[in-house]
């Protein structure tokens, strides 16, 4: 009996443990998934932006992150770079923060032969963004590795292998296996903490251009972005959104629109009136966005002329230049004609 009650007792015990165990790992993970979920828009941006290059490799162009982190504040070409190490010259590109204040994104590439193309994005993050690993490791689905760099400085590295339908080599004859995986480098604060700083890198072959659906995805989330930063206010950021989307879809009467108001909620006002005229002149029979616009530059005190239908007049008269001849029964052709005339009167 005794056995028994300890037997019971045992497994009592073994099970309150494991269910200990079971439930400190849930809150771990759902503490993690809470974090996660607590960052700020612009950060989740930021970690989904490294998620997509690491995975698509052929994301790591110009024309594409100009999407997503609005104008290149600069693009330079250089003969050397400390981090990519690469024999060829190095294009650098450069792009500010979410407001506009601080370069926060680099890419550099290099193409140094026909089979080896180099690429690098670097992400800062300000320390209040609280960014930590757990974070990353939740977007990437991969758990970082500590190494050492060529410095001796531990380092953290997440190796992604991209899929094979997110791969497209400019060379046909290139093969999936001859690609290295890209490499994500993270860098903590002194703490140990908080990330600072993200790098993607890729070396491998050459690649080729975003494809059409992926364009179409990022310029799509360039003019939602845009519209939703003018919708709270942020008129400074939308401004910049909406430049970039200008460039590329110049034709846009509503982006012009929504620029116009962004540059008169920032007292521009002579960029405001010629953005307001330009969507006018594009809004072609939408007479919502006419309206608006027409609204618009009546507070700014410009007075847009009403341009009335134009009349047609009705075609004029045709003159006959050749009038038939007269008959000669009626020509007067003596005065004795004349005087018959006369009579009767």
């Amino acid at each position: 009996m005794v056995k028994s009650i300890r037997r019971t007792t045992i497994r009592i015990y073994a099970g309150t443990i494991t269910l200990a165990i079971v439930l400190s790992f849930s809150l771990i993970r759902t503490e993690a998934g809470s974090h996660l979920n607590k960052l700020s828009p612009g950060t989740l941006q930021d970690l989904q932006i490294i998620q997509r290059l690491a995975n698509n490799p052929c994301l790591l162009n110009t024309n594409y992150l100009d999407c997503y982190l609005g104008p290149r504040a600069s693009a330079i070409t250089a003969p050397f770079s400390k981090s990519l190490r690469s024999p060829a010259p190095v294009f650098r590109t450069f792009w500010h923060d979410q407001n506009g204040l601080s370069v926060a994104y680099k890419l550099e590439t290099s193409t140094v032969s026909q089979d080896n193309f180099l690429a690098e994005f670097q992400c800062a993050l300000t320390p209040n963004n609280d960014v930590r690993l757990d974070d990353l490791d939740k977007i990437l689905n991969e758990e970082a590795k500590y190494s050492l760099d060529e410095e001796g400085r531990s380092d953290l590295t997440y190796s992604i292998k991209p899929k094979d339908q997110n791969i497209r080599f400019l060379q046909s004859n290139s093969q999936q296996n001859d690609v290295s995986t890209t490499k994500v480098l993270v860098y903590q604060d002194t703490n140990l903490i908080n990330i600072t700083r993200i790098v993607v890198q890729y070396n491998g072959p050459p690649l080729v251009l975003p494809s059409a659906q992926d364009m179409e995805e990022a310029n799509t989330f360039r003019h939602d972005n845009a519209l939703e930063h003018h919708r709270l206010g942020q008129h400074q950021q939308a401004q910049r959104l909406l430049q970039s989307h200008i460039q590329s879809h110049p034709g846009d009467a509503e982006a012009h629109l929504k620029l116009a108001e962004s540059y008169k909620a920032q007292s521009c006002i002579n960029q405001s009136i010629a953005e307001y005229k330009i969507a006018l002149s594009k809004c072609g029979d939408n007479a919502n966005l006419r309206n608006k616009c027409l609204e618009g530059l009546q507070q700014l005190k410009v007075t847009v002329p009403v341009q009335k239908p134009v009349q047609y007049l009705s075609p004029p008269t045709r003159i006959n230049v050749n009038p038939p001849p007269i008959n000669s029964t009626n020509f007067i052709s003596s005065p004795n004609n004349i005087k018959n005339l006369d009579v009767g009167f």
